[in-house]
């Protein structure tokens, strides 16, 4: 939420308006300064080493603006943490000086992950996948390995072009390489992709007591949003 009072002096006006006259001047109708954020926040560490406006290269930031902006984000911080989002993707801060509008802004834009809907598919031994020869195999196995479990769960994640299924079913025992090898051929054969771009994540519930595998799968889907921060016309 951006701050409603007055922060900018009639001086600082002054400052700004002189700037909206300049950026007119070379037909530009806003000054934009974005800085991504990655890892910890060093603000203005970042922020002095912009030398130019970041949507007009061949305009130079007067060092008074940098001053006024030094006590806007004073003002602007406490808000920045106000984001109710577990895992943030990608992050940057906007400051926008709109010469026609005569308005100073400041926006955290960001984006994260969130989870579409889960499709399931289920393989029963005892229905269609009777003579399913590699599937027979897995329960073959499992049941071979772990005669005392009654079922077993595995989880799989991928994202940026890499994915994983775990080493270890969700009881900590190892996974046998057959299964691993079925794992992967299904989400090739199903859910192609799977671990590209914003990526996916899900499990394979084995039921070893009634020969059913059940993979429950769900894509990740990147959202974008942006808070503003500060925003006052001058």
């Amino acid at each position: 939420m951006a701050r409603k009072q007055q922060i900018l002096t009639p001086e600082d006006k002054e400052i700004l308006n002189s700037m909206t006259r300049y950026l007119k001047s070379h037909n530009v109708k806003e000054g934009d300064i974005e800085i991504e954020i990655e890892g910890s926040f060093p603000f203005f560490d970042d922020i002095k080493n912009v030398n130019n406006f970041s949507n007009s290269w061949d305009i130079k930031i007067p060092e008074e603006y940098f001053k006024i902006l030094e006590k806007v984000w004073e003002v602007a911080e406490p808000s920045f943490d106000n984001i109710d989002v577990d895992e943030i993707n990608y992050e940057r801060i906007f400051i926008s000086l709109d010469a026609i509008k005569r308005e100073l802004t400041v926006q955290h834009h960001y984006s994260y992950f969130e989870e579409n809907d889960t499709n399931s598919t289920l393989w029963d031994l005892k229905g269609d996948e009777k003579d399913n020869e590699l599937l027979n195999e897995v329960f073959k196995i499992l049941k071979e390995l772990y005669p005392k479990d009654r079922n077993l769960n595995l989880r799989y994640n991928g994202s940026g072009d890499s994915g994983y299924i775990e080493d270890f079913f969700d009881n900590n025992k190892e996974v046998p390489s057959v299964v691993e090898d079925w794992a992967y051929e299904v989400l090739g054969n199903l859910h192609g992709g799977w671990e590209i771009n914003e990526g996916s994540q899900g499990d394979f519930y084995f039921d070893l007591k009634n020969e059913t595998v059940t993979l429950n799968h769900s894509y990740n889907e990147e959202v974008q949003e942006s808070n503003t921060l500060f925003e006052e016309k001058f």
